[in-house]
């Protein structure tokens, strides 16, 4: 078998062959955990948390850059010896090489979803995540440095970032995302393919998101926004054009919800840009990028939205603010170049190379 199953009624049972010093980091998902007592207890093994943006742990003290500090691969000084992922890890292929550059790689799930696609998981448990973290507490600990080596970068990567984008006026998704940490919203509904990857990537504030994941993660987008809107929360939801295209007749939905959608409109399925299926022309434009060619504007008007749009990137955060104070359904489009967005991107990832480079273990 490639892995192993350890069911643990008492959290004191986990079989996890580790003890003492060892550079270990916890990936927090989604799921059924505590999330204060998820904090509390890595705090206490001395381990970094990588929180991705599902798991509603942004901006409490938790490592948030993985994305871009590892787009050169997993430099040795960050290299985790022992990894455990609690829920779904979210889109990221680099968070998975982390995850798998470590000798024990644990999985948690408190609903007991089998989540190791990648089926390399030394462990794979259905079990409390927190009462398993306390239950490590004693046994073992972080080795000297190895948290600090993993903030030192975080912060590093930061300033570095956000150096990079003071000058852009351009809109890319980069900014929309980084924008949202702006804007007052309460969820944040994300949809498949780039937005959930900027997301990933540039969410800092603390709050509920969710996305629609998996092959079919783009059907009912509209649809699941408008159910999470529904229970009385102001909501921004990030989407790509097509996604909205996808479901946009979910907004035939009765209800008297406030729902800002925030479309990161490029034309197509950008994501594609930066996967080999880009080297294919004339076809890659119309079977993988499939250009819409359609006016949100007038998809608004036939929905009854209210509609603004962003022509420079500052604008991005007032303007998705003023929509959603004034209360209602409505859609704010940013439009945004493919290859400005894929070079922004780019350049990212340079950055986070570089910082990731300076690290000493």
């Amino acid at each position: 078998a490639r892995w192993t199953d350890f069911p643990i009624p008492e959290p004191g049972a986990a079989e996890i062959p580790a003890d003492g010093d060892v550079r270990g980091v916890v990936v927090a998902g989604d799921g059924d955990y505590d999330r204060g007592a998820l904090l509390d207890a890595a705090e206490a093994l001395g381990f970094p948390v990588l929180a991705t943006a599902l798991s509603g742990l942004r901006g409490l003290g938790v490592i948030s850059g993985y994305h871009h500090l590892l787009s050169q691969g997993v430099p040795e000084a960050l290299r985790p010896e022992l990894v455990i992922g609690v829920g779904s890890l979210g889109p990221s292929r680099r968070l998975d090489a982390l995850v798998s550059a470590a000798d024990t790689r644990i999985r948690i799930d408190h609903w007991g979803r089998s989540i190791d696609p990648d089926r390399d998981a030394t462990h794979r448990l259905h079990a409390d995540p927190v009462a398993t973290l306390q239950a490590l507490v004693g046994r073992l600990r972080a080795e000297p440095g190895w948290g600090a080596a993993w903030r030192e970068a975080e912060d590093f990567l930061e300033m570095a970032v956000v150096e990079l984008l003071a000058d852009s006026t351009a809109p890319t998704g980069a900014l929309v995302a980084r924008a949202l940490n702006e804007v007052p919203w309460e969820a944040l509904v994300v949809a498949s393919s780039l937005p959930v990857r900027e997301v990933d990537a540039h969410l800092r504030r603390t709050g509920p998101v969710l996305a629609n994941r998996g092959a079919s993660g783009i059907d009912g987008f509209v649809s699941t926004a408008l159910g999470v809107a529904s229970l009385g929360r102001p909501t921004v939801a990030l989407a790509g054009d097509l996604s909205l295209f996808h479901d946009c007749n979910g907004f035939l939905a009765e209800g008297d919800d406030d729902l800002v959608v925030v479309v990161v409109d490029n034309g197509g399925g950008g994501l594609f840009d930066d996967l080999p299926q880009a080297e294919h022309a004339p076809w890659y434009e119309r079977l993988f990028v499939t250009p819409h060619g359609r006016d949100l504007s007038q998809l608004a008007r036939l929905h009854a939205l209210g509609y603004d749009e962003v022509a420079v990137a500052g604008e991005t955060a007032g303007v998705v603010t003023a929509a959603l104070a004034e209360g209602g359904r409505s859609v704010v489009r940013v439009p945004i170049d493919r290859e400005t967005d894929r070079q922004a991107r780019r350049a990212l990832d340079e950055v986070g190379a570089r910082v990731a480079s300076s690290v000493q273990a």
